[in-house]
């Protein structure tokens, strides 16, 4: 009965806030919200959209897996996996590194894990308590220009807002729905830098015009993420294929949605949608603007003497031509940290690895960023060796942090740390070019075209030479 009232509750409370804005453009946060004192503040009215977003992936960091194979029998996610580019979350999650600088001065250099997550610091929890709505932080995505800074609050680490008092009040009193600018706050810079995780998600979606991506720059269709990735009680549409989690199963986020399954005036080129993705074509490369990590090496760091801190070593990429694989929708290769690596022939393993091929009806042919990484496992139970982030900051090699981490996560340190190369799939979404400077026949098809035919299942070139008729 309590639960039907709390539903109930914010249903009206939704609907009246929403009823309000519609028919006088008023806005009732400005003289509701007079003070802001954090999310406290928010919940006065909203808690029912918190206890939507708390059990949100952007919040749980974890999900149902319906593309997952095998799919799981619990809800998993990136905050109980590990990954190529920053490790273990759970290690890692609230960890503020200093460093001293040439100057002398002392400078935060990495925050922890949490940096990307929508909460004041606290790990997720499973249950809705009281102190975990609290640590959802609303302006993250419903503010505009908002900043904050990670500070000491007692005896621990939490988020804080970096914003003069009546800066932080406007925002609150005017909050947004969530922009490109909002959304890549934490999808801009994972893994460490602007666009080195995805290598597709770039600042020129937010400032760039309709040459670089006729969807969502400046002079295009006008998109914003949201127009895509559709959102519904802070469940969010769509996943990539290195994604373990989807939220709205059935939902799918598809060049189809809008252009339909035959976009094209020739037939031709119809005809290479059933087995072609659009995005094959339409994003001819990826880290136009900003260089994206290819390679990332955890067995040796390098020191960095402007930034007075000790780093691993990154391959970047730029104007990169992607891998192209058969991709059906799903993924296999979960990197849970729980189960022991399986090394192939050559040594290397896999993570979140698409599946399909050329005789599987499902599967269209999808652009794809390869990146590889040297990860440390153990030689006798081969489990994945984790890093610790912030050992790594000051050190010349990693295996310190390594061994911490393993007698934190495992309960011993390693019986024998050894080295191996793990390859993820990463597909390419964003950037779509205009359509006079996307792919040509040629371009696949010619003597030096761009696709390995015989990796995809093809006995050679099936149209060698083709060209537009």
């Amino acid at each position: 009965m309590m639960k039907r009232a709390w539903l109930l509750a914010g249903a009206v409370a939704m609907l009246w806030s929403l009823g309000a804005l519609a028919d006088d453009g008023s806005n009732p946060h400005e003289q509701y919200v007079q003070e802001y004192h954090g999310t406290k503040t928010c919940l006065k009215c909203h808690k029912y959209q918190a206890y939507e977003f708390f059990h949100s992936d952007h919040y749980q960091w974890k999900g149902p897996n319906p593309y997952l194979v095998p799919m799981p029998h619990h809800k998993i996610g990136k905050i109980d996996s590990v990954n190529d580019f920053c490790q273990d979350p759970h290690a890692n999650w609230m960890t503020p590194t200093f460093v001293k600088m040439p100057n002398g001065k002392k400078k935060m250099v990495f925050p922890g894990c949490s940096i990307c997550h929508a909460g004041h610091g606290k790990l997720p929890g499973d249950k809705a308590t009281e102190a975990q709505l609290e640590n959802i932080d609303c302006l993250i995505c419903h503010a505009k220009n908002y900043k904050r800074m990670p500070k000491k609050v007692g005896d621990h680490w939490a988020y804080v807002p970096a914003m003069k008092p009546d800066k932080l009040l406007d925002a609150a009193q005017h909050p947004i729905m969530p922009g490109k600018a909002e959304c890549m706050r934490c999808h801009l810079k994972g893994g460490g830098g602007p666009n080195f995780k995805g290598g597709d998600l770039e600042s020129a979606l937010i400032t760039g015009d309709r040459t670089f991506d006729v969807h969502m720059g400046k002079g295009g269709a006008g998109l914003s993420c949201i127009d895509c990735h559709k959102a519904s009680h802070h469940r969010i549409a769509g996943a990539g294929a290195d994604g373990a989690v989807n939220e709205t199963p059935g939902e799918t986020v598809s060049c189809t949605n809008c252009h339909g399954t035959k976009p094209h005036k020739l037939a031709i080129l119809n005809q290479h949608t059933k087995r072609v993705a659009c995005e094959t074509c339409h994003i001819p490369t990826f880290a136009r603007t900003q260089p994206t990590d290819m390679v990332r090496d955890w067995r040796k760091n390098h020191f960095i003497k402007k930034e007075g801190i000790y780093h691993v070593k990154i391959k970047f990429g730029k104007n990169v031509v992607p891998a192209y694989a058969w991709w059906n929708g799903k993924t296999k290769d979960f990197w849970d940290p729980s189960t022991p690596v399986v090394l192939n022939k050559k040594g290397e393993f896999y993570t979140y690895k698409p599946i399909g091929s050329r005789d599987d009806p499902n599967s269209r042919i999808y652009p794809f960023k390869h990146h590889q990484a040297w990860v440390a496992y153990d030689g006798k139970t081969h489990m994945i060796l984790p890093v610790s982030i912030k050992y790594m900051f000051s050190h010349k090699d990693n295996i310190g942090g390594i061994k911490a981490v393993s007698k934190w996560r495992y309960g011993h340190e390693p019986f024998s740390i050894k080295w191996a190369k793990v390859n993820r799939w990463h597909n390419i979404e964003h950037g779509v070019v205009p359509k006079e400077n996307a792919l040509k026949c040629q371009d696949c098809h010619g003597k030096n075209g761009r696709l390995d035919w015989k990796k995809l299942g093809y006995p050679g070139n099936p149209a060698p030479g083709a060209t537009m008729p």
